[in-house]
């Protein structure tokens, strides 16, 4: 199923679809589609960022947009905050809302692509983002050991205001994304649309293999000096 917002049939791939009946004759299609993943505090959004800086891609941070949302009035947003202040994951019906919302937002500007990180994080997330909004180019995954995400947790957690960076959450956090990481992975992999980064390394040389996977997969090129 296509994502119709205000008219307007939306569709990632590269392959547009003819518009449905009673929509507007302006087809936008999202160029390309990147998720980036990795455990809580494995620094993907970092990378994301500079990567997004760097290119005309747009990042879309799952994590702020939830948070966001949670600290609204609405009825989905109370939902949304009792599932994060808990440490787990919304729902893939819940989180394509948000999602689609942004899109909304985001794709009459133009862009050439998204990076959407933090998304997604299981398999139903996955099949929702499939059903209601198509299909993805590629995902990009920061390989972090759990002991090192832990102890990243726990030093954000001294300066952050956010609930979820408690001690009792992160556990939670990282339980659970050691539980659903490794279908989604396989997901990917069987696609053959996955990529590894090592995350465990500082953030300059984790940014150089992310900037050289990133122009490998997206612009089919090889950066020189990123060897």
């Amino acid at each position: 199923m296509a994502f119709i917002a205000k008219g307007i049939e939306i569709v990632s791939g590269r392959t547009p679809r003819r518009p449905g009946r009673g929509l507007s004759k302006c087809l936008v299609q999202i160029p390309k589609v990147i998720f980036v993943i990795g455990g809580p505090g494995c620094g993907k959004g970092t990378q994301c960022q500079r990567i997004a800086t760097d290119s005309g891609f747009r990042q879309m941070t799952m994590g702020e947009l939830l948070r966001s949302e949670a600290q609204s009035s609405s009825s989905l947003g109370t939902t949304i905050k009792t599932i994060i202040d808990q440490g787990n994951i919304v729902p893939g019906s819940l989180a394509i809302q948000i999602l689609r919302k942004e899109l909304e937002r985001v794709i009459p500007q133009g862009l050439e692509g998204v990076l959407l990180d933090g998304f997604p994080r299981n398999l139903e997330q996955m099949e929702e983002y499939e059903k209601y909004i198509g299909q993805f180019d590629h995902a990009l995954y920061f390989d972090v050991k759990s002991e090192v995400l832990r102890e990243r947790l726990l030093q954000r957690s001294a300066t952050s205001d956010r609930v979820d960076d408690g001690r009792t959450v992160i556990e939670r956090r990282l339980k659970n994304f050691a539980d659903t990481g490794r279908p989604l992975l396989d997901y990917f992999s069987r696609k053959g649309k996955l990529s590894v980064v090592d995350g465990n390394l500082d953030i300059e040389s984790v940014y150089k293999e992310t900037r050289k996977v990133f122009e490998r997969v997206v612009r089919g090129a090889e950066l020189e000096g990123y060897s």
